[in-house]
């Protein structure tokens, strides 16, 4: 009876194994790996002076806002300098996470009150680094003083 047991036990280890060998043998499911950022880095003139850290830049395409951040001081430079990175769109899932190579990009400086277009423009490929300086002419906001006077119906 051990005799009968013992193979028992040794079939089924066989099937077990047998199993587990053709499962690691299935089709594997493929996935895409999402594209590199598209970087970029440089300075900001707003009105032809140097942009004071926390400066907003921002990347626009397609009248969406895809990836933003503000200036820092560097210190290797001796500048405040900006440094954004782009995600692509990864073409496996519905979702549009980012511009597809080739998009062309629309760089927007805020500083606080006030935002601008800048003057230069980017183009998004996938896993480049890019300097980019950019200078932009933010509107000047004006307030003007209401005068009101006794009998003007007011």
């Amino acid at each position: 009876m051990s005799v009968a047991r013992g193979k028992r036990w040794a079939s089924a280890a066989l099937a077990l194994s047998l199993a587990m060998a053709l499962w690691g043998l299935r089709p594997a499911t493929v996935r895409a790996i999402p594209p590199l950022p598209s970087v970029f880095w440089g300075t900001v003139q707003i009105d032809g002076a140097e942009a004071p850290e926390g400066t907003r830049v921002a990347v626009w395409s397609g009248g969406r806002e895809w990836a933003a951040t503000g200036m820092v001081w560097n210190a290797d430079s001796a500048q405040v300098l900006y440094q954004v990175d782009v995600p692509g769109d990864d073409p496996e899932t519905v979702a549009v996470e980012g511009p597809q190579e080739g998009t062309a990009l629309e760089f927007r400086v805020s500083n606080g009150q006030v935002t601008g277009s800048a003057q230069q423009s980017g183009t998004w490929h996938a896993g480049s680094v890019n300097r980019l300086d950019l200078s932009v002419e933010l509107p000047r906001l004006y307030c003007l003083p209401l005068v009101l006077r006794a009998g003007n119906g007011f």
